[in-house]
């Protein structure tokens, strides 16, 4: 059976509203819908939701669930979400949950896995070795995290003034934040001056900070996986950014080596918080094959892309495990002390 096909009975099970029903739910008195980006682009994947080619349909559904989630993880600090509207809200969730659930055969405790494997990137061979076996890593603490996000309004990105006394926000320069010493330079690799490095965590937060290469076992480094405590991430990688503008993007992660998959979360994330991406040039690990945006788009959008990332991330899972945990807690036969992780003592 075609795959189309099989797509059309996961639509008849659930119960997502049209474009109508859905403005008509989530309307709240004298407030202007545009001046909420995030419901803005919310509305825009509903109605796409029941537009667009069935082979279509799945991924614009996990973009969804991911706009939403931002959303309701959001509207109570944030002055342009109205609070009426999070009854309808909360039940849009259910209904793509449910959708995500039939799509991935799963449960919904199960979901928020399938979709880590689906648009996640682990930490990779290398990271592990940074961070663990040689002590290079510092990780931050949750109430230093605020400092390194990036915000977003009428386009443009923008980040707390330092110092934090001065409680304003500022539109980010990258070249502020660039440290060549942090970037490890491979042959073949283009110029990156002015880039800063990012990660966009799996609820679609972004931060940026001046990375710091790191001393062995002092855990001084500022590398991508210091700021979630080496967690699985959305996107990875370095950015220009010009009086809050980006203007290109890299995926340059040793410590997560995002895809292709990686690069487009972070695109329609974006998109989601009101940011032009047709300006937007998307380049490799190297800096090389720069692409706009939409265009990037149209390439990497496609459902069986997505899963075939899926399945290699999965396999990276699986071949890294018994690695990881030979390190997180290696057998101290014949070992001697100073090879164990952290310096730690064999006991007798």
């Amino acid at each position: 059976m075609p795959a189309y096909k099989m797509i059309q009975p996961l639509l008849n099970k659930v119960n997502i509203p049209t474009l109508a029903k859905w403005q008509s739910d989530s309307s709240v008195a004298l407030t202007v819908r545009k001046s909420d980006p995030v419901l803005h682009r919310i509305d825009f994947l509903i109605s796409a939701f029941h537009e667009a080619p069935l082979y279509l349909v799945r991924g614009i559904a996990c973009d969804l669930y991911f706009s939403i989630d931002y959303w309701l993880a959001q509207y109570k600090s944030n002055s342009a979400m109205s609070k009426g509207r999070q009854p309808a809200m909360y039940a849009l969730y259910k209904s793509v949950v449910d959708f995500l659930c039939a799509t991935f055969n799963c449960t919904v405790n199960v979901l928020p896995r399938e979709l880590d494997l689906m648009f996640g990137r682990e930490l990779s061979e290398l990271g592990f070795k940074f961070d663990f076996e040689h002590g290079k890593a510092r990780y931050l603490q949750r109430k230093e995290l605020d400092k390194h996000r990036i915000w977003f309004r009428d386009g443009r990105a923008y980040r707390w003034a330092t110092p934090p006394a001065h409680a304003a926000r500022i539109p980010v320069n990258s070249k502020e934040m660039h440290n060549p010493e942090a970037f490890v330079v491979k042959p073949g690799q283009r110029p990156n001056a002015d880039y800063a490095a990012f990660i966009l965590t799996m609820d679609r937060r972004l931060y940026m900070g001046r990375h710091e290469p790191g001393t062995p076992n002092k855990f001084d480094g500022f590398y991508h996986s210091s700021y979630i405590a080496g967690q699985t991430v959305m996107a990875a990688g370095s950015m220009l950014i010009r009086d809050g503008r980006i203007l290109r993007i890299r995926s340059d992660s040793g410590h997560y080596k995002p895809v292709d998959t990686n690069m487009l979360q972070l695109l329609q994330t974006l998109k989601m918080v009101g940011v032009p991406i047709h300006n937007i040039f998307v380049e490799d690990f190297l800096g090389g094959n720069a692409v706009r945006g939409p265009v990037f788009w149209v390439a990497n959008g496609d459902w069986y892309k997505m899963t075939k990332h899926r399945d290699e991330n999965l396999a990276l899972r699986r071949n890294l495990h018994s690695y990881k945990e030979e390190r997180r807690n290696p057998r101290t036969g014949g070992v001697e002390p100073a090879n164990l992780p952290y310096g730690e003592e064999v006991e007798a």
